[in-house]
């Protein structure tokens, strides 16, 4: 179940929304009626909602702001933006900050819905693309430290063999292991340490 939160100045209107919808149905619960943009601030970062309904303009902070300093979070939340048609700047300014869905007051029943849905969805794919991209940096953290491993132990074990070239068969290497450990843009030294026992020293 997907959480939402509203936040409007105006009483009626927060609580018309929230009677209006059977949030049930869609899944959603709503956990909280912000009156203004401060308080649907630090809601958002207590409770990490999936979907957040402002208005556009609020006192203390503006539905514009509240999406700029949102949007300088790791937060992953969509945004529906609740606007008159003499604040269409204010909206098209939010776009710019990847909020893709806004209503124009006064809005019906069904267009609420249509555009809580579309928001859900889209939240649920940018998570999905959030934690795609989390596990793909744990598989390549976990080929560097391979990398890394197959070239020191292979370095060690070729300059041990006498007949083998160790500075080609490095370089051979290194092209192979390359494009995991981006030897171009992070340089690595390998250095080798052999401990020897006292009786050798």
């Amino acid at each position: 179940m997907q959480k939402l939160i509203i936040a409007d100045d105006e009483r009626v209107i927060r609580e018309t929304i929230y009677n209006l919808i059977d949030w049930e149905s869609l899944d959603i619960e709503v956990i909280g009626l912000c009156k203004d943009g401060i308080e649907a601030y630090n809601m958002i970062l207590d409770e990490a909602p999936d979907i957040v309904m402002t208005d556009i303009r609020m006192p203390g902070l503006s539905g514009l702001e509240l999406v700029k300093r949102i949007a300088q979070t790791d937060q992953q939340l969509q945004f529906i933006i609740l606007s008159g048609y003499e604040e269409f700047e204010y909206a098209r300014e939010a776009m710019k900050y990847g909020v893709k869905h806004y209503l124009l007051k006064p809005c019906n029943e069904s267009k609420l819905i249509e555009s809580i849905q579309q928001a859900g969805e889209d939240c649920r794919k940018a998570r999905m693309q959030v934690e795609k991209q989390r596990q793909q940096n744990e598989m390549l953290y976990i080929i560097h430290q391979d990398a890394l491993y197959h070239l020191i132990i292979d370095g060690i074990f070729i300059m041990e063999e006498s007949q083998v070239d160790f500075q080609k068969y490095m370089k051979e290497q290194i092209r192979v292991y390359d494009p995991y450990l981006n030897f171009d843009e992070k340089k690595c030294y390998l250095y080798y340490l052999y401990y020897l026992e006292q009786k050798y020293l």
